[in-house]
């Protein structure tokens, strides 16, 4: 999805994920929002369980699809990355692990 070897720093860290999801909900600007949305159906409606959602905003990235969540946020000269997969980890980047103009938005 993304390349995690670009990372300067990484963590499991509870208190880290924490903040750093936390951080992402209190700094996301909704001004130029784009938005994906992918669902699937049958003969009762949607299935919740398949399909992905895109979100990106001027300072945040997120993608979250039926095996988790990823959120991604521009602060402080940095790019913080909360996974939320398998278990909670957090990426670190200098460079945007997600550009404008490569993966879910070309």
């Amino acid at each position: 999805m993304f390349n995690t070897k670009n990372a300067i720093k990484h963590s499991t860290n509870r208190k880290v994920c924490s903040y750093v999801f936390e951080k992402y909900i209190n700094t996301i600007d909704y001004r130029g929002i784009k938005t994906d949305k992918e669902r699937y159906y049958d003969h009762l409606g949607m299935i919740d369980t398949l399909g992905s959602d895109t979100e990106r905003t001027i300072n945040s990235f997120h993608f979250s699809n039926e095996g988790g969540s990823i959120y991604c946020i521009y602060s402080c000269g940095f790019y913080m990355v909360y996974v939320n997969y398998d278990s909670p980890e957090v990426y670190i980047f200098k460079e945007n692990p997600f550009p404008l103009n490569e993966g879910f938005f070309a």
